[in-house]
């Protein structure tokens, strides 16, 4: 339809095991063109009571983000529900601090490029879902996507600087698909932030990155890429295991 639509809720997981706050599992995301919305669905009960309400309607519990200037293509929170980073058709990738209590509009905390101005198509925290240690920080590392997720970068939320490239570029001679349109990739994240799996919708073929960290001074990186045909393209996908 041209228009990009989707509700992104927050993967949270408590930094204290003693010390669990529900809300934060509850928070939500909305995508809708230009804008992005955060929802905290406990505090639109607690104000607004159970029930359907109309969004116009909505000033307790919900922040707008209105600074794209192109349509929103992705978001992605912090799993302790403290930030949101936004990624947009005219390249940018945007870092704001969530504070569901205040009623200005959310902080920038940081923007950038990160693919000299392409439109970013995904975006994700590298955080340990599965093995979760509390001692190791929250959004350390984030994946940006461009170039209908061809192109993958690492990127340092510490010093913004991209630790890794990885391009998959289309077959020019022997090209067992003639006719094949460009490579485009669906893509997502297992819950442990160790593989990317990326399924070629016009082509037989899944790619799965592993990425590695060597030790806690180091970067996380992309240590191999393996290659998989399959029977047919794959659209969607979830990882189990």
């Amino acid at each position: 339809s041209g228009q990009i639509r989707r509700i992104i809720w927050c993967p949270y997981l408590p930094e204290d095991e003693d010390t669990v706050d529900d809300a934060s599992s509850r928070l939500l995301a909305l995508i809708n063109g230009n804008e992005a919305q955060m929802w905290s669905v406990d505090m639109v009960v607690n104000e607004y009571g159970n029930g359907q309400h109309n969004s116009s309607d909505i000033s307790v519990g919900k922040l707008v983000i209105s600074d794209h200037k192109g349509a929103v293509t992705d978001a992605t929170f912090s799993p302790d529900g403290t930030a949101l980073a936004t990624a947009s058709e005219d390249g940018q990738v945007k870092f704001f601090q969530v504070y569901m209590h205040g009623s200005e509009s959310p902080r920038c905390l940081h923007e950038w490029s990160p693919h000299d101005r392409k439109p970013v198509s995904s975006l994700f925290f590298l955080d340990n879902h599965k093995n979760y240690n509390p001692d190791v920080q929250f959004w350390k590392y984030v994946v940006t996507g461009a170039e209908k997720n061809s192109e993958i970068k690492i990127w340092s939320c510490e010093t913004w600087e991209c630790l890794q490239t990885v391009s998959f570029l289309p077959v020019l001679k022997n090209d067992p698909f003639p006719g094949c349109p460009p490579v485009a990739f669906k893509i997502c994240l297992d819950l442990t932030s160790q593989f990317l799996l990326l399924s070629d919708i016009n082509r037989k073929n899944i790619y799965v990155l592993q990425l590695q960290q060597e030790s806690p001074d180091k970067h996380v990186t992309i240590v191999s890429v393996s290659e998989f045909a399959t029977p047919s393209p794959i659209l969607s996908m979830s990882i189990l295991e």
